[in-house]
């Protein structure tokens, strides 16, 4: 369990957050802790109702469901190896 650890403490700041977030934004809306709605990019909710967490949480998020696993997996490989 170290090298996880380890491998997880290299990488690179940025590359850090990122892969973070990234990891942790979905699950905080399969939770159901913050509704799915909040984390979409919807252009009259940023601009007429000053939302502007969802430029943000648009960019972090990726919906995972059984169909699309291992599509997220590789999504979060190809943001770690060609972000560092």
């Amino acid at each position: 369990m170290s090298d996880i650890g380890d491998w997880f403490r290299s990488i690179p700041a940025i590359t850090h957050y990122w892969f973070t977030t990234t990891r942790e934004v979905p699950l905080v809306g399969k939770l159901g802790l913050i509704s799915l709605a909040y984390f979409i990019l919807w252009p009259e909710a940023s601009l007429y109702c000053f939302q502007i967490w969802r430029s943000i949480t648009a960019t972090f998020f990726a919906p995972v469901d059984p169909g699309t696993g291992s599509l997220y997996l590789v999504n979060l490989y190809f943001l770690y190896q060609y972000s560092t």
